[in-house]
């Protein structure tokens, strides 16, 4: 592992924030501290490598804060939940988390989503070329501006990491088992809901007749193509 990667923890539970020293440190990371939403907000200027956000800590605006999290902070984003939020695991990732840990976590498990997310964090950097124009859609992943017939679209952090990742194979079928590796880290098969999930909500985003796709076709039992 790289050393000195920061990560930014935004965790009001005194108790949970020094497991998590105890836990990270050694690991050779280090911390930024976040005891509030609002000063975790305040903290993410300062360029973590990525943030470790407890969902618990805004309650019932939980999402809210992690979208403004991702809109303004780069790094990705790991959301703990606790086991009675669950459900809320696809809005979370749609709001810009590229990973959801349940509370408790093995240490092991922790550490290795770290990992894996800091991995990921930047697939675009191998794109041939940072926008890709395909007909009436325009996607930019440098500035990550998405545009159809001239209309701007917003889409979520994970919505960017997932084109990317099929643009980076123009034309070419990515399977289900390469998107879930490379964008989830993991071949679960809630993981596998979610790819469905996302691919519905850009074929929403993005199509003009989204039950007729021009642009993201499925490979039945294979993968996914993004076509010109």
């Amino acid at each position: 592992m790289l050393p000195h990667l920061t990560i930014l923890v935004i965790e009001e539970d005194l108790h949970l924030r020094r497991y998590l020293r105890r836990i990270l440190r050694p690991a050779g990371y280090r911390l930024i501290e976040a005891a509030t939403a609002q000063d975790g907000l305040v903290k993410c200027s300062e360029r973590p490598d990525a943030v470790l956000l407890d969902l618990t800590i805004a309650g019932t605006n939980s999402i809210n804060v992690l979208k403004l999290l991702a809109q303004r902070c780069s790094a990705p984003i790991l959301a703990l939940l606790e086991e009675s939020q669950t459900e809320l695991s696809i809005a979370t990732l749609d709001a810009g988390a590229v990973a959801c840990v349940s509370k408790p976590f093995a240490v092991d498990e922790l550490l290795v989503r770290i990992k894996s997310a800091l991995r990921r964090s930047s697939p675009i950097g191998a794109l041939v070329s940072p926008v890709c124009e395909l007909g009436d859609l325009r996607l930019d992943f440098e500035h990550h501006l998405a545009r159809v017939d001239e209309r701007e679209i917003g889409l979520t952090p994970l919505e960017f990491r997932l084109l990317a990742l099929l643009a980076n194979n123009l034309g070419k079928v990515v399977s289900h088992r390469h998107i879930l590796l490379n964008i989830w880290g993991s071949l679960h098969r809630k993981h596998a809901r979610s790819l469905r999930s996302f691919i519905h909500i850009l074929r929403r985003k993005l199509e003009k007749d989204p039950t007729q796709p021009r642009h993201i076709v499925t490979e039945p039992s294979i993968g996914y193509r993004l076509k010109a």
